[in-house]
């Protein structure tokens, strides 16, 4: 049993020699110089970095909504959004002439049928007008256009039959 840990502790000590040897023969090579620093850490990409799928992706998104735009009509701030209308100028002012129900509906398109009902502008209030639909239709007894005004900060259409230009 002695002799098995004499042989084990000649086996480390010599372990630890050579390892100490290597080291020695090492700094002798580099002319006394620090042994060569750890080669750097490669750069990863950090995690807020969008994988090249999803740029690729999100380019041709990019990419399709400037075609959509550019196929679009250009509107220049001055055109009439109906260019068959009459000729009204911007911001024409009427008043609602409305007095058998006491009120005229803004709606949010024009036509009764389709168009919601979005306010009721009151008898004799004012309403400036921004255009008007060509075509003349009649509801009721009586016949108009359909024009988009706003009253009160609010837009939306109303038939002019109701109203007094």
């Amino acid at each position: 049993m002695i002799v098995a840990l004499v042989v084990v502790g000649i086996v480390g000590i010599a372990l630890i020699g050579g390892v100490g040897l290597v080291y020695l023969i090492s700094l002798n090579s580099n002319s006394g110089q620090a042994p060569p620093e750890r080669p750097a850490e490669p750069v990863r990409p950090s995690r807020s970095a969008t994988p090249d799928a999803e740029k690729a992706k999100l380019e041709k998104e990019l990419a399709d909504l400037k075609e959509k735009l550019k196929e679009q009509p250009s509107v220049s701030d001055n055109s009439n959004p109906f260019p068959d209308s009459e000729d009204i100028s911007v911001f024409k002012t009427a008043i609602v002439n409305s007095p058998g129900d006491g009120f005229l509906a803004l709606r949010n398109l024009p036509s009764t049928d389709a168009g919601d009902r979005i306010a009721k502008i009151p008898n004799g209030e004012k309403v400036e007008i921004l255009a008007c639909n060509p075509t003349e239709e009649t509801i009721g007894d009586r016949s108009g256009k359909w024009c988009l005004v706003t009253w009160k900060e609010t837009a939306g259409w109303v038939f002019d039959a109701w109203l007094e230009y």
